[in-house]
């Protein structure tokens, strides 16, 4: 009884934490959509009272998202492995882990910053003098075309290294009840590991990226 608590709650933790690193970079990318608008409506919804609440709601909501995975995982026999013996959820849960963890929240991430980009572009201010129009217009340019490249380069790799680790995660599950060798075992595992690792390093990378390639990046990073 004991063994199959631990093996339930494992994985409901392994999908939920994992799932809400990526929404909660999500919400981060709503909040700068939100405080950069012109409208100041929107704007209002860009404040720490929002956050305090937003947070734990995501947190419960994320997990009532998985709360399936108590009910579905169990110790089979005669491998006593913690596993799904239904190849009919197995198929659902890899289609769902993909679409709120693999892809659907970096392709949000990916339009909440390009409708920021919009709202920066639309709020700049027209310089007086011609002289002063070019110059700023330039640097306009110049700093909308850093933000794009950063939010493709941010959403690429976040959405590519997660994308990897979900579906590695459901080939696990959907041959799980499959006689396998040792040696497929251990590749199994292997690759697991690995995505799991790549994934994890996936929700990091970036910052170091923007940091070593970005003067853009540094200068916000570094100003007071």
């Amino acid at each position: 009884m004991y063994i199959t608590v631990v093996c339930k709650i494992k994985y409901l933790f392994s999908y939920t934490w994992k799932t809400l690193a990526i929404w909660y970079l999500l919400l981060a990318c709503i909040d700068r959509f939100l405080h950069s608008s012109s409208n100041i409506n929107m704007r209002r919804w860009s404040s720490y009272k929002v956050a305090y609440r937003v947070i734990p709601i995501t947190f419960i909501l994320v997990h009532l998202a998985y709360f399936h995975v108590l009910i579905f995982y169990d110790i089979l026999l005669p491998q006593r492995s913690c596993s799904i013996e239904n190849v009919a959820y197995n198929i659902f849960l890899g289609i769902w882990h993909l679409v709120t963890y693999g892809s659907g929240p970096p392709l949000l991430m990916l339009l909440f910053s390009i409708f920021t980009i919009r709202h920066i572009r639309h709020r700049a201010v027209m310089p007086i003098t011609i002289r002063n129009s070019s110059s700023q217009g330039h640097r306009r340019s110049n700093k909308s075309r850093n933000l794009i490249r950063m939010t493709f380069v941010q959403c690429l790799v976040v959405g590519s290294t997660i994308t990897v680790y979900a579906i590695s995660q459901w080939y696990i599950s959907l041959t799980s009840h499959q006689t396998k060798t040792n040696l497929q075992i251990a590749r199994e595992n292997l690759f697991f590991v690995l995505s799991g690792i790549i994934a994890g390093v996936g929700h990091n990378i970036t910052f170091f990226i923007f940091t070593l390639t970005s003067r853009l990046f540094r200068e916000q990073l570094f100003c007071r």
